[in-house]
């Protein structure tokens, strides 16, 4: 069955796996289900990869699995979820995968500020966005103290957080991290790369409610030019 570009987005979006890997010589049967789940998921099967996902949740909960595992099969089971747009059952299992990450990796793992991010998706498309200031916070320290303050996902993070600051009008702090993320992509990516454009956008946006109109024009313009010289 092939995938709605809808649907294919989406799970770029969520950091869903595309490409479930072979299990291991002596690797335990969860990850033959696991896996069966994965594929049905990325079919569009929902309700047979849902089905797998439980049985493999429920293998992870009662077998000889370890902690990450069991958040694996939570994850998926959650993205299945948030694609049908069914957001308070995946915010449940993004709390407990969650924590299951929390209990095997430990708080500080990269693994948890990812799920801190799908739960913080989920969160917005329910309608509570301002509740996601803490869990934005909490993703963003992991993220600076385990990849460094100048990694993209530290940048994307920024992102969300100048979204969020914006919709609660704190547009200072809004234009502090903003800039901070428009740095971050620029170093990475390059002065010149398309991958600028967003921030680029949405900093001249924001200098422009902060009426600082003259700034906001040159940032806007910059955005054109690096689009025009892409599109050659």
């Amino acid at each position: 069955m092939r995938l709605s570009i809808s649907r294919l987005l989406l799970l770029s979006l969520l950091g869903a796996a595309i490409a479930p890997q072979p299990a291991p010589a002596g690797e335990d049967a969860w990850t033959t289900v696991n896996n069966a789940a994965l594929e049905k998921y990325q079919e569009g099967e929902d309700g047979q990869a849902r089905h797998l996902f439980k049985v493999a949740i429920g293998k992870a909960t009662r077998g000889d699995c370890s902690d990450g595992h069991l958040a694996d099969s939570l994850y998926g089971l959650a993205d299945l979820y948030f694609m049908q747009m069914r957001f308070k059952r995946a915010q449940v299992l993004y709390r407990r995968a969650i924590a299951a990450d929390e209990k095997g990796f430990g708080p500080d793992d990269p693994r948890v500020a990812v799920g801190l991010s799908k739960l913080v998706s989920a969160y917005r498309r329910d309608g509570r966005a301002l509740e996601t200031e803490p869990l934005l916070l909490r993703a963003l320290a992991i993220r600076e103290k385990a990849l460094g303050p100048e990694d993209q996902l530290v940048g994307n993070t920024l992102l969300d957080l100048t979204t969020l600051y914006c919709e609660q009008g704190k547009l200072k702090e809004a234009e502090q991290v903003c800039r901070r993320a428009l740095e971050i992509r620029e170093k990475s990516a390059g002065a010149n790369s398309l991958r600028l454009v967003p921030p680029l956008c949405i900093y001249a946006e924001l200098l422009r409610k902060l009426g600082r109109e003259p700034e906001a024009v040159g940032f806007e313009s910059r955005a054109k030019a690096i689009e025009a010289s892409g599109r050659q």
